[in-house]
């Protein structure tokens, strides 16, 4: 028997790609919470469920899954790409990343992001998929959290290892883009060793420069 999987897609003020990207994936149950501007609502195919939310993409996200009719979730950003979509086995994954730019350095990055999300955990724009009694069990995404995907998939490894897609999802490169590749990668990375160390107050002041 064939598992209905509901997309969700969070927005802020993102109309236009997300109606790029309701276009691309095939017509499963997919579900749009935007935070933003929403008279893009009545230019989304027939298929498409839109809601009005509170800003806060944990907060999208989850009312996204309430509202979902599916057994598997998958979390999609929408500026995300994916060419089709693939059998997604096992209780919880992602996907490894491609960013949609062809220098040099883009690759570099993408071999750090994926080895990072092996060991912390998929960021958002790396599609998290789980089955929706594992999302509920865990408490949903955390609307309090620093990194809300994050500290999804922590909560998510103690009951079971996520599953890897083979295919890439392509995401956008315009925050490397708009703030400089280099710059920006050095501020994730620093991002990072604070949340580990706690230092959450940095951790959020370092985001800021990258927003």
């Amino acid at each position: 028997m064939a598992v209905l999987i509901s997309i969700i897609i969070p927005s802020y003020n993102d109309g236009k790609n997300v109606q790029q990207l309701v276009k691309r994936i095939p017509k499963e149950d997919i579900v749009v919470v935007e935070s933003g501007e929403t008279a893009y609502f009545t230019s989304l195919p027939k298929h498409v469920r839109a809601y009005k939310g509170e800003k806060g993409r944990a907060k999208q996200m989850n009312l996204g899954a309430n509202h979902a009719k599916g057994d598997k979730l998958l979390f999609l950003h929408a500026d995300s790409k994916l060419s089709k979509l693939p059998v997604l086995g096992g209780t919880w994954g992602y996907f490894p990343v491609r960013f949609d730019h062809p220098g040099k350095y883009y690759r570099f990055i993408e071999y750090w992001s994926n080895l990072r999300a092996s060991v912390l955990g998929p960021y958002g724009d790396q599609g998290i998929f789980v089955d929706k009694n594992y999302f509920n069990k865990v408490g949903q995404y955390d609307e309090r959290a620093l990194f809300e995907d994050i500290t999804l998939g922590r909560s998510l490894k103690k009951l079971h290892p996520p599953t890897v897609q083979e295919a890439n999802i392509l995401t956008s490169a315009r925050r490397f883009e708009q703030h400089g590749p280099v710059k920006t990668h050095a501020i994730m990375g620093g991002i990072h060793v604070a949340y580990l160390l706690g230092m959450l107050t940095v951790a959020k002041w370092l985001y800021t420069l990258i927003q």
